[in-house]
């Protein structure tokens, strides 16, 4: 297990003094490369067999997002390998103790040259707790989807395995909406399928469909979904 208490600096923080949910995923995603150089199996053990550490499925639950200036603690840790399904979870929690937002993830291994899921199943050591979530499931949308805008993929957006980094598709996401939405709703759930890297200078072109207080958000490339997002808020 990796523990880190966080400060909630400006460029942390949203326009509404709250901790922004990519920022949020930023602090998950460096939380785990550390465990994962604790546990020894990061940059190196990647290097030495030509493999990538790539999330698959997230889903976060809200409590509430601490404040700008808040001090916090993150703390992340895998679960039981399921052969080559790699669980893992993260909390943030107060300065009462209590989890005011649990994520779980599901990760896997990649070749780095073909980009396809290695056979390979490690045996980690694990944790367990009686709060913790289950395990994400698959996002079915019957609903019809609307087009929403097109981004081109730009050079800040990739990370050192050559695609967006993962909590670049969150700030897509979240972008759909502006500040007035945020103003008056609060998130509860993410829930993220990522299905196929995406690339620098690619097109991503967001739909969404929205009902009550749920909505879902795909990203698409060259009419290939990318990813599939499920968004679920409540007035305040």
């Amino acid at each position: 297990m990796y523990k880190q208490k966080v400060f909630i600096n400006c460029s942390d923080a949203d326009c509404l003094s709250k901790l922004k949910i990519s920022s949020f995923f930023k602090m998950f995603q460096d939380a785990a490369v550390f465990d994962c150089e604790s546990l020894h199996i990061g940059k190196s053990y990647g290097q030495e067999h030509n493999l990538m550490w790539v999330v698959s499925r997230a889903y976060v639950e809200f409590d509430r997002l601490p404040d700008y200036q808040e001090t916090v603690e993150i703390m992340t840790y895998p679960h039981k390998t399921m052969r080559i399904i790699y669980p893992r979870y993260a909390k943030i929690i107060d300065k009462n103790g209590k989890a005011i937002i649990k994520l779980v993830s599901i990760w896997a291994l990649i070749d780095a040259k073909t980009r396809n899921i290695a056979d390979v199943s490690l045996d980690i050591p694990y944790q367990k707790f009686d709060d913790d979530l289950p395990l994400p499931k698959k996002i079915n949308i019957d609903a019809p989807l609307t087009f929403k805008e097109s981004n081109i993929i730009k050079y800040t957006d990739c990370d050192v395995n050559g695609h967006m980094n993962n909590t670049c598709y969150i700030e897509y996401i979240l972008n759909v909406f502006d500040s007035d939405f945020y103003k008056k709703h609060q998130i509860q759930s993410l829930h993220i399928e990522y299905m196929h890297e995406v690339k620098e200078k690619e097109k991503l072109d967001l739909y969404i469909n929205s009902l009550d207080t749920t909505s879902y958000i795909v990203g698409k490339v060259d009419d290939k979904v990318v990813f599939a997002s499920q968004l679920k808020y409540k007035e305040i």
